[in-house]
């Protein structure tokens, strides 16, 4: 795809050791246009695919000693932006807040869950 860069999304798993090798999940690519990417744009993908619980956002960064970077805002974003141009794909990993994702089959706008036992009203009341 001419103009975009591949971000390759580990999900639905979980870390055995905290290393980019490490992670037993799902992997699904996106491929992103380099000038519209950004933070809210990763997390509207994820809502889009029905996340609505999560605990962090990390993506590996081959040229880092820690490896693994946590994903905090457009600083973030615009790293795995680098990192896709230099390496043809960057990868980031999704870690839930619980043992299993939170996940609707059928994403809704009227209930959003943020924590365990935490639900924002109904807009619609």
């Amino acid at each position: 795809m001419e103009g975009r860069y591949e971000c390759i999304l580990h999900h639905r798993g979980h870390f055995r050791r905290f290393h980019h090798l490490d992670y037993d999940g799902l992997l699904d690519s996106w491929y992103f246009d380099p000038d519209l990417w950004s933070f809210f744009e990763v997390l509207g993908g994820l809502k889009e695919m029905g996340y609505i619980g999560l605990d962090s956002l990390w993506y590996y960064d081959p040229k880092d000693d820690n490896m693994l970077v946590k994903l905090r805002d457009d600083l973030g974003t615009k790293r795995m932006k680098n990192i896709a141009v230099m390496f043809d794909k960057v990868h980031l990993y999704v870690v839930h807040s619980l043992l299993d994702p939170i996940i609707e089959e059928y994403p809704s706008l009227e209930y959003f869950k943020l924590r365990p036992n935490e639900v924002v009203i109904n807009s619609k009341n």
